[in-house]
């Protein structure tokens, strides 16, 4: 009988290392099948983002190719217009400040003058510049 018992003895053991090499090689294949799994949603979503810029590429492509996008740049940029049309350019004399300009030459300009984003800097930057053009 001691015959017997070392035999299933033996026999459980190699079974128990058999199992183990088993469950180590179906570990590493969920492993990687969930890594595959991953790969493969991020590739989708890459395709999606990728579809979506090609998508906007070609609307990009079809507005730029318009009829109505040339004749505005022909117009805009060439200054071209259709027959009996009349071209008019008004010129106006810009009075705003610039950053590079001395505030002490602005003593020749009147408040109302000034564009606003000049007043706009004169009030935040040169708050007493600012009050002596509204005492003028």
């Amino acid at each position: 009988m001691s015959k017997n018992k070392n035999k299933i003895k033996w026999f459980i053991l190699i079974n128990f290392v058999i199992l183990f090499f088993l469950v180590i090689a179906f570990g590493k294949e969920y492993v990687g099948n969930i890594q595959v799994e991953r790969e493969i949603a991020q590739l989708q979503q890459q395709r999606s983002e990728f579809e979506n810029e090609q998508l906007d590429t070609l609307n990009l492509i079809s507005d730029l190719s318009s009829e109505y996008y040339s004749e505005q740049e022909g117009r805009t940029k060439q200054g071209l217009g259709r027959e009996g049309e009349t071209l008019v350019i008004i010129q106006y004399e810009s009075n705003t400040v610039t950053d590079g300009e001395d505030l002490a030459t602005l003593g020749s300009y009147s408040l109302e003058s000034l564009g606003n984003p000049a007043r706009w800097f004169l009030y935040f930057f040169a708050n007493d510049t600012f009050a002596k053009f509204e005492n003028i």
